[in-house]
């Protein structure tokens, strides 16, 4: 049992360490949102109401170059709207 969870973490190790992408450009990207609590929400919602209203959106764009290990250039965009 010992032999094959060492086998497994050995394995896993080499195949996350095999997908770094040295010397290459790489894109990242994300979308978020955050909310607020609702300050007229009762606990009989009678008009449809949420707790819990979304309000912004981030959406986030970046690219960049990695050099090696140790040095990468990146630049990130990003976009807020308040709700």
């Amino acid at each position: 049992m010992k032999k094959l969870f060492l086998l497994i973490l050995l394995l896993s190790t080499f195949l996350a360490t095999a997908q770094e992408n040295f010397k290459k450009p790489f894109f990242t990207g994300s979308f978020n949102t955050t909310f607020a609590i609702n300050p007229n929400y009762t606990l009989d919602p009678d008009d449809g109401e949420m707790l819990l209203q979304p309000s912004s959106f981030l959406f986030r764009l970046g690219f960049g170059y990695q050099f090696d290990r140790r040095w990468l250039v990146y630049m990130q965009v990003t976009i807020v709207i308040f709700g």
